[in-house]
């Protein structure tokens, strides 16, 4: 089997692990992740849960609470497809405030577990005191990757598409760069043309980008 073959085996694989567990995301998202927040993930193992008067001191174990908190803070945020956060307004959503239990994660907290994310990759601050952020649950490079992927099965190199096409036209329906926000497309698009497998282009009205 051809290299080809073998990375589409492989990217349909991880895609049917991926359906599995967004499928129960919400569910898990509900009632599992604050509890999991201000119990769990800034305590060692082993430890007593977190009392009332405790709670608020979710973020006096900072780098547990990155390493466990990070990569379901970001499955949440793959579900739903979010790419900016607002700090202050995260802190009032389901990801970090559970009604039911009247629990919710601390700033300091928050600003932890998202730093996580920064040295992963997965994150860009937008501002120098970290109230706002870039989401990439997945790498531009990643992303590039499944837009060539694509391009290569429907036998579309030496075609030229604006970015709203790729995005957001008809054809990418059901692909997982549909929706993709400019931005993160357009860096996507630049690790391409980084590989010599596009190059990105102005056109009349809006940006475009041809395939190699």
């Amino acid at each position: 089997m051809s290299k080809e073959g073998y990375e589409e085996i492989s990217h349909q694989l991880i895609e049917v692990q991926s359906r599995t567990l967004y499928c129960n995301m919400n569910q898990l998202v509900e009632n599992l992740l604050p509890t999991l927040a201000l119990y769990n993930i800034a305590m060692p193992p082993n430890s007593q849960p977190l009392s009332d008067k405790t709670t608020t001191n979710v973020n006096t174990q900072p780098q547990a609470a990155g390493q466990h908190g990070a990569q379901l803070v970001l499955s949440y945020l793959r579900y739903h497809k979010l790419y900016t956060i607002d700090v202050l307004e995260a802190q009032e959503s389901p990801l970090f405030n559970n009604k039911k239990i009247q629990r919710k994660f601390p700033i300091e907290a928050i600003q932890v577990v998202l730093e996580e994310l920064r040295k992963k990759g997965n994150l860009e601050w937008i501002d120098k005191n970290k109230t706002r952020c870039l989401i990439m649950w997945r790498r531009p490079e990643e992303w590039g990757k499944l837009v060539y992927q694509w391009v290569s099965k429907n036998g579309l190199t030496n075609s030229v598409f604006t970015f709203y096409e790729l995005s957001n036209g008809d054809d990418t329906e059901g692909e997982e760069f549909h929706g993709l926000e400019e931005w993160l497309l357009l860096r996507a698009l630049q690790a391409l043309q980084t590989e010599r497998k596009a190059e990105i282009i102005t056109l009349a009205d809006s940006k475009g980008v041809k395939f190699f």
